[in-house]
Order: C-alpha cells, then structure tokens, then sequence
C-alpha cells in the first residue's frame, strides 16, 4: 500500500502557478517604482511598463527568490 500526501496547484501546475505569481510581484515592484519616477516627473509609457514588467517576471523566474511566496 502506498499513502501519498501532496499538493495540487488550482492553476493546472506548478509552472503556471509560478508564473502566475512572478507577474503579480513584478507588477508590484514595477508600478511601484514607475510611481515614483512619475512624481519625479519621469514617467514611462504603458508600453514600456509591460515590458519591464515581463522582464522583471523572467528575472523572478529563473532566481526563484524566496519572497516570491511572501
């Protein structure tokens, strides 16, 4: 007999969990810093954003750093 114990991603798998939750920390650190830089009379087009942004979710990806589960 076999007793298995594990968890199932909602999302399907691991793999769209992660990315999933990479764009959502991306979005974050992104927005938050376009913020910024929009009070400093800098701001980016939206173009630009969603890029850094898709960049910024890569980089989370392949580091897979621990607050990513924050």
């Amino acid at each position: 007999m076999n007793f298995v114990y594990a968890f199932i991603p909602k999302d399907g798998t691991i793999k769209n969990m992660i990315e999933k939750r990479a764009l959502q920390v991306a979005r974050d650190i992104v927005l938050r810093t376009s913020h910024s830089m929009g009070l400093e009379e800098q701001k980016n087009t939206e173009e630009r954003l969603e890029k850094a942004i898709r960049d910024k979710a890569e980089k989370i990806k392949r580091e897979m750093p621990k607050h990513l589960w924050d």
